[in-house]
Parts: structure tokens; C-alpha cells; sequence
């Protein structure tokens, strides 16, 4: 069980633009647009109860979804965004 806060790899600050980025400026470019900056963002949703999934129980108070977002920003302003849920 994962707690709430405890980040894998991929979710640490930075990794999720570096593994994504190039996709959106990739996009980016070919819409004509030049993209200022790339960042990322995670969210972490608490189980309210323990429930039970195809491989195991979610304990309450673990993660029980993640979103993450990964933005391309022109004028501080998301223009191409890629989420998870």
C-alpha cells in the first residue's frame, strides 16, 4: 500500500515534463506554437474505506487514484495539456 504523499519515481518533481515534454513541444511545433514552459503537476486521492480490487485490497487512508498533469505554457497559460486520471 502506497500512503498519501509517498511519490514513485515517475510522480518526483521534473519527471513526468521530462518524460512528456518532448511530445508537447513536438505538438506544439507542428500547431505553430512556441512553448515557454513545461511543468507538472500530481494529486493523490485517499481511499475513504478499505475496499477490495482485482489484486488486492485498498487500505483507508492509502492511494486510491492519482491525476497528473502535464501542461505546455505560453504566456504563463496552459495551451496543450496532457492528463491522467
Amino acid at each position: 500500500a502506497q500512503e498519501v504523499g509517498d511519490l514513485p519515481f515517475l510522480y518526483q518533481p521534473g519527471m513526468l515534463s521530462s518524460a512528456w515534454g518532448v511530445g508537447i513541444r513536438q505538438l506544439a511545433a507542428g500547431l505553430g506554437v512556441d512553448v515557454d514552459e513545461i511543468r507538472d503537476s500530481v494529486e493523490q486521492e485517499p481511499a475513504p474505506e478499505d475496499f477490495d480490487v482485482a489484486v488486492g485490497t485498498i487500505k483507508k487512508g492509502t492511494v486510491a487514484a492519482v491525476r497528473f498533469l502535464i501542461e505546455g505554457l505560453v504566456g504563463g497559460k496552459p495551451v496543450i495539456v496532457v492528463e491522467h486520471i
